[in-house]
């Protein structure tokens, strides 16, 4: 085995030559030895690291060669970590680039087959769909928003949420013409395939307005399904759905996503933001991402706003993030279609969880 790492250390130096990595990392290989990187410098030597992972010489060999990926070797057992999650993630993306590979936010239309997009959503986390929604309907939507972001939008300033990002709650009793958006067809063929595995129907687990104004610095990346202290490998517990009401560019703080963090550990949280992919896309598309996926608002060099809606889907038998029952006069639900209504909760989770001797 000794002339296998031998190789192993020559393909990993050339991996790294052009960008080494920030912290000592090292491979325990058992009987086979060891690999200690430190920086640019690969080597066999066995000496201090930030950061260490367990496996075999064999499973080393496919991660080199771009054959299995670091995180399902570690969700299979096959790679055992010890330090910095982030640490080997750098690792991951620096040999994926070396393998040529680029971790890519997919693209599609309306027209697509919801499936496909549904396949990039479980295999990046996070899919594209370029004008899902019309200008029309896009400003309509931004219309209904503004006066309530011009009175309220200021109430949820924080150091998460930012200083110069206005937000609204209570969505659907702002804007009738979200019910589209949040309703839409499309989308929801898409959510289906992710979380009606694992529940009988889902709902809203919250829906925002969000505006980064100019001069906003980027958010810290974080995970949406953050706000459940639970989490089942292979079970998605929310979709998000953020439609651009402006066009959404790398100056004006296009949403930063960094593809692939759904195999990660599910409950790490990351501040870096140099391996991510920012959703620039134009006025009407959509962005899906899994609520286990890193993402965060990017910072708004330009000088204009740009307005985006953010709404989950949640399995069916969690607690919403946004209690829509009193959110949303009674009325102004009972004013919308079945499916809305059915989406913001009025619906039982199978024949007994929710249920309500009364009208839904």
């Amino acid at each position: 085995m000794g002339a296998q790492v031998d190789e192993l250390v020559e393909t990993l130096r050339q991996s790294l030559a052009a960008e080494g990595l920030d912290a000592p990392l090292k491979f325990d290989l058992g009987p086979d030895g060891v690999v200690w990187i430190n920086g640019s410098e690969v080597c066999r030597k066995d000496a201090p690291a930030d950061t260490v992972l367990t496996t075999t010489t064999e499973v080393l060999a496919a991660i080199c060669a771009g054959r299995t990926d670091p995180a399902q070797a570690y969700y299979q057992g096959r790679l055992h970590l010890s330090g910095s999650q982030n640490h080997a993630m750098q690792l991951s993306l620096l040999l994926d680039a070396a393998h040529g590979k680029t971790r890519r936010i997919s693209r599609f239309s309306s027209q697509d087959d919801s499936r496909d997009v549904a396949e990039a959503l479980n295999a990046a986390g996070a899919a594209i769909v370029e004008n899902c929604a019309s200008d029309a309907l896009a400003d309509r939507v931004a219309q209904e928003l503004r006066p309530h972001f011009d009175a309220v939008g200021d109430a949820y300033y924080a150091d998460f949420e930012g200083y110069k990002t206005l937000r609204l709650s209570e969505i659907l009793a702002r804007s009738r013409a979200s019910a589209e958006l949040i309703g839409d067809a499309f989308t929801l063929g898409v959510v289906d395939q992710i979380l009606l595995p694992h529940c009988i129907n889902y709902r809203i687990g919250s829906c925002t307005g969000i505006e980064i104004l100019p001069g906003e610095a980027a958010q810290v990346l974080h995970r949406d399904d953050g706000i459940y202290p639970l989490s089942i490998q292979g079970m998605e517990l929310q979709v998000s759905a953020m439609w651009a009401l402006d066009d959404f560019t790398a100056e004006n703080g296009a949403t930063h996503v960094l593809p692939g963090s759904h195999h990660g550990p599910p409950r790490s949280v990351s501040t870096r933001t140099e391996h991510t992919v920012q959703a620039v896309m134009a006025k009407g598309s959509l962005l899906l991402y899994l609520g286990s996926v890193l993402h965060g608002g990017g910072a708004n060099n330009s000088d204009a706003p740009r307005m985006g809606l953010i709404n989950t889907y949640s399995l069916g038998w969690l607690r919403q993030e946004e209690n829509h029952y009193l959110a949303i006069p009674r009325e102004v639900a009972d004013s919308y279609p079945e499916r809305i209504r059915q989406l913001m909760g009025y619906e039982p989770h199978g024949p007994i969880l929710g249920t309500y001797p009364g009208k839904y």
